[in-house]
């Protein structure tokens, strides 16, 4: 072989340093890739936090797809948005071409009552407002009331446990019920029990009272005759006719048992005095400051009515009491309408 082809010997300095070349390469690449296996093992949440830190063009981060898949995107929320308001203002449209009252029309009579009460509980103020809207009634249709709520209630006592009834109604009105023997007339029957069994009576009687009375008030800030559509009725309304509606419910309540007379006191004595009294200033009012008068006849019959329920022969009676103040209260305002003096007392001089 000729010498010249031989490969020249390579320095072993040369040598030495490629080596340690190769074997740093290797030692990196190996480091390198168990670093991977590494953070390949520990999970792949590191591994996803770390690719949404650094998303790259052809990985988009999944977070944020996944958000966008989850939550509406604005243009659909307007698009609800839209097409509820557009079912709103259909429907507005719809109760528009609502007749209410062709409705009504063809409704039952007693089918309207339930929706007025229903109207009223959930709307309280406009009870104001129907108020105004209903023709005040007669004072025929407030005697019928009160004469069919009377009616009921003595029909809802216990009659065949009662004993007998005789007419000592002072004025011989009504029905002339009343009881002799006051301790017998439950026939042992506990006054509870009776209660019981009168009570809703008792309400409806009490109810057609209220009702009624203010459209023949002469009480002052009666808020009934104070609507708009009452004033002028107010000014109109006639003495006789509050009396009448008055003497009615006295009546009434004298020709009951005297168990439900004691039970309707408590609601009905304190609002009938002042009624009563309230009427009688109306009468000073009229004939000694306003030059007005009345008939001798008509004011005949006030007076003799008053009388006989002040001295009808139940001193006990709370209408008795009553009756008896409310005649002296009439005879020293106007009694010389009917040629009576007020006599004064030792103890009210």
């Amino acid at each position: 072989m000729n010498p010249t082809q031989w490969p020249s010997p390579t320095p072993t300095h040369h040598l030495s340093a490629f080596n340690q070349f190769a074997s740093s390469s290797n030692h990196n690449s190996t480091v390198r890739s168990q670093k991977r296996r590494h953070d390949s093992e520990d999970g792949s949440e590191n591994s996803q936090d770390a690719m949404d830190r650094s998303p790259t063009p052809d990985r988009p981060k999944r977070g944020l797809a996944k958000r966008a898949r989850i939550s509406p995107t604005s243009g659909e929320a307007t698009l609800k948005d839209d097409r509820a308001s557009k079912e709103e203002r259909a429907q507005s449209r719809s109760e528009q071409d609502v007749d209410i009252g062709v409705l009504l029309a063809r409704l039952p009579s007693q089918s309207l009552l339930p929706i007025l009460t229903a109207l009223v509980d959930k709307h309280p103020s406009l009870k104001k407002d129907i108020l105004s809207l209903i023709p005040p009634p007669t004072i025929e249709t407030a005697l019928q009331v009160l004469a069919a709520a009377a009616k009921k209630l003595r029909d809802a006592y216990p009659h065949s446990n009662a004993a007998p009834f005789s007419s000592t109604n002072p004025l011989g009105f009504g029905f002339g019920f009343s009881p002799t023997n006051p301790q017998a007339q439950n026939n042992g029957m506990r006054d509870s029990y009776v209660l019981s069994r009168i009570r809703p009576a008792l309400t409806e009687f009490v109810s057609a009272f209220s009702t009624y009375m203010p459209y023949f008030s002469f009480v002052e800030n009666n808020a009934v005759r104070s609507t708009s559509s009452h004033a002028s009725r107010s000014a109109q309304l006639h003495p006789n006719d509050t009396f009448q509606f008055l003497s009615a419910v006295t009546s009434h309540i004298w020709s009951q048992p005297i168990l439900v007379q004691s039970a309707l006191e408590a609601d009905l004595r304190d609002r009938l005095a002042a009624e009563l009294n309230a009427w009688i200033c109306r009468l000073d009012t009229i004939v000694n400051h306003e030059g007005g008068m009345f008939g001798s006849e008509m004011a005949s019959g006030w007076i003799r009515q008053l009388d006989g329920y002040a001295d009808s022969n139940s001193p006990d009676s709370w209408m008795v009491v009553m009756f008896k103040n409310v005649r002296d209260n009439f005879v020293m305002k106007v009694g010389w309408l009917v040629q009576r003096i007020h006599q004064y007392r030792m103890e009210e001089s």
